[in-house]
């Protein structure tokens, strides 16, 4: 039971203009996959979008951050987990946005 997983965000920030594009063409692209291979092919497409999460790359990029106020990678790995799994087979085409404010 094969399974694509799409970490997704959504995006419309001044001055991401090309994140933000890049990550609604991602979606876009997931969903296209979710509906195409459905059915004969079964592979499942999700995303999943984590909000910020605490990574190396985002402390690079913005040193002046309180890495307290993001999630660990650590987590946010559970919905990962369950859409790569065997209790996910069947759902395909979901976007689930993870709230941090539930985190922790």
């Amino acid at each position: 039971d094969p399974s694509i997983v799409f970490s997704t965000h959504a995006c419309s920030k001044a001055y991401w203009g090309a994140y933000g594009v890049a990550k609604s063409a991602q979606l876009g692209m997931m969903k296209i996959l979710a509906n195409e291979l459905d059915g004969d092919k079964p592979i499942r497409v999700n995303g999943i979008d984590p909000s910020p999460v605490r990574t190396k790359l985002r402390l690079t990029n913005f040193p002046g951050i309180n890495p307290e106020d993001y999630a660990a990678p650590e987590d946010v790995i559970t919905p990962y987990l369950y859409f790569i799994g065997p209790d996910s087979k069947g759902v395909t085409g979901m976007n689930y946005k993870i709230n941090p404010k539930f985190i922790g």
